[in-house]
């Protein structure tokens, strides 16, 4: 089961984090600095902050082994 300690914020459920345009970062002065933080070596950020976490991690977990 599914637990989050810290509660998940106004208008995301369990039932909608995978919808699109269902996004709440609780820090958004960390994701306004991590989305800018380069990874060594690569042509990508650390996060991107655009609320497809979820949704990839989903598809991610869909995909065959």
């Amino acid at each position: 089961m599914f637990q989050e300690w810290a509660g998940l914020d106004e208008g995301v459920a369990i039932d909608n984090l995978t919808e699109e345009g269902i996004s709440s970062t609780r820090d958004a002065t960390l994701m306004r600095i991590l989305e800018d933080v380069p990874i060594p070596g690569e042509t990508r950020t650390v996060c991107e902050n655009r609320g497809s976490g979820i949704r990839a991690m989903v598809a991610a977990l869909q995909q065959p082994e």
